[in-house]
């Protein structure tokens, strides 16, 4: 009760500061510094989204030219022309909704602020997108890419970070996040923040806990044999630096690329791999909501999608009525 009114009160300070620092006259860069104290320390976003939601903001009012608030019309105008702009580049649905989603909470909390009598984005929808499903490693895939080749520290860690993200159906930057004294004080349950300050527990399964125990052996090697610092984060570099998310995505594919897989891989496959098999093998699909830490069971169901998919191409591929004006074979034996 006393840390939630702490919460609370802390919570509420940083919004009398943040409030103290904007005015009418606000410039933008004044605007971006209050919009990050508050999604930073009042709403606890985690670094990643920070940097992400920024990110977007500033590339949006870079290609604009819109330096001020004067007018919701011309920001109005601006977001129209951006949304096209995005088109014209081919950048994918999903990437465009996710900029508009970034300028939708930094509009919606200067109006908030009384900087702008009305959100520029109330009368901007979400570009529509066409439903993919997600690409999953089937079984033969994952042995070949799982399998461990060398027994030096590169691929001792590649291994474990390829066996964690499949056994717990995390995702990449929720891997970098988590520190030495989370799997070895673990047994095999792990608490992690994944998106919008949401925590949940994941577990390791007994291939990723001995590919951990592997990589904690080669970790320990490699830090003293260089003398190096130790790092609290569990995946490092050869310099004991932690390892990014950029570096994670680019050595699963380079991988991928070595055992000769027939499609590119992404560290998130293994997170579609983690949900698809699971549900293929009888589990409750709430339950997998609960363990990808999705906020609606609709994200999770695409998984259910994918099943029915693979089934039916089942049918088609072996069922004797399945292509038409085909044949069927007289077998009478």
């Amino acid at each position: 009760m006393v840390n939630k009114e702490n919460n609370n009160h802390n919570n509420h300070n940083w919004q009398e500061k943040i409030d103290k620092s904007v005015e009418k006259s606000i410039s933008l860069q004044d605007a971006y510094s209050a919009y990050l104290q508050y999604i930073s320390q009042l709403r606890l976003l985690n670094d990643a989204t920070v940097c992400a939601y920024m990110t977007d903001i500033q590339s949006f009012f870079s290609h604009t030219g819109t330096y001020n608030f004067s007018s919701e019309d011309t920001i109005y105008r601006g977001i129209r022309k951006y949304i096209a702009h995005l088109t014209q580049q081919q950048k994918s649905a999903s990437t465009i909704n996710r900029i508009l989603s970034a300028l939708r909470g930094f509009f919606r909390y200067l109006t908030r602020m009384h900087i702008l009598k009305r959100s520029p984005m109330s009368d901007i929808s979400n570009v529509k997108k066409n439903r993919t499903l997600p690409r999953v490693l089937f079984t033969p895939e994952l042995k070949k890419i799982l399998a461990l080749s060398q027994n030096n520290f590169f691929a001792i860690r590649n291994n474990a970070i390829m066996e964690i993200l499949y056994s717990t159906g995390m995702r990449v930057h929720e891997l970098l996040s988590i520190t030495i004294y989370d799997v070895v004080q673990s047994d095999g349950a792990i608490f992690i923040q994944g998106k919008n300050n949401r925590y949940r527990h994941v577990f390791m399964g007994g291939k990723a806990r001995e590919a951990i125990a592997r990589y904690l052996d080669e970790r320990e090697k490699l830090l003293k044999g260089k003398k190096l610092p130790d790092q609290e984060k569990l995946f490092i570099n050869s310099k004991g630096e932690i390892l990014t998310v950029r570096g994670v995505q680019w050595l699963v594919n380079n991988i991928a690329r070595n055992r000769r897989l027939a499609k590119s891989v992404s560290p998130h496959a293994f997170r579609h791999s983690f949900a698809t098999h699971m549900l293929e093998r009888g589990a409750n699909i709430r339950v997998v909501q609960e363990l990808l830490g999705h906020k609606r069971l609709s994200t999770t169901q695409i998984y259910t999608h994918l099943n029915v998919q693979r089934l039916q191409k089942v049918c088609e591929k072996t069922h004797p009525h399945a292509k038409k004006g085909g044949e069927e074979k007289n077998d009478q034996d």
